[in-house]
């Protein structure tokens, strides 16, 4: 089925501010947070295990911050710069790093033509070189998009079990954004 638009242009907002993003383990600096509550529940649920539970947030926490340390390192050139998802994922990420994040999906549906002809001039004006796609959600409209720009997709998933590689992994991804020539 092909991509179909008509050439009118209506403003929509690209990414809504509102919507609750649920992905919060996205943020490696939110994950620390979450990680001492997790650990300080588990110390005084199983208090045997204080000193094991005590010792696995330090060796996290020393991870997590080397992941954060490193995907700013590779991001600190993005600031500002948007990235185009499938589905909004992405927030607390953006977030963290100074990016913009774009959703083709728009509150758990597909964006509507006037949505998608909004969506297609921002990736113009943005100069966007790839969409971001997630192998767990609709992808149609995104390859729809990068079909009528001509523009490259590159699967992320940010459900990946391993979870620090994963998160380098998106960043890495996300500063051929930043850097298209590379």
């Amino acid at each position: 089925e092909a991509c179909s638009h008509n050439s009118t242009h209506h403003h929509v907002h690209a990414h809504n501010h509102d919507a609750l993003d649920t992905h919060v383990w996205l943020s490696p600096r939110l994950a620390k947070i979450q990680a001492q509550h997790i650990a300080k529940y588990l110390m005084q649920a199983f208090p045997k295990h204080r000193d094991e539970f005590k010792q696995g947030l330090q060796e996290f926490l020393t991870d997590l911050n080397e992941a954060d340390e490193a995907i700013e390192q590779q991001l600190r050139s993005s600031q500002g710069r948007a990235i185009f998802v499938s589905h909004p994922a992405f927030a607390y990420f953006c977030q963290d790093y100074g990016l913009k994040q774009f959703s083709l999906e728009q509150e758990g549906k597909d964006p509507l033509p006037k949505q998608l002809i909004s969506l297609m001039n921002s990736a113009r004006k943005e100069n966007i070189q790839h969409i971001y796609l997630q192998k767990q959600y609709n992808n149609k409209p995104a390859l729809c998009v990068a079909e009528e720009l001509d523009i490259t997709t590159l699967f992320v998933d940010p459900y990946s079990s391993d979870y620090l590689n994963n998160l380098k992994d998106i960043a890495q991804k996300f500063s051929l954004e930043v850097n298209p020539k590379q």
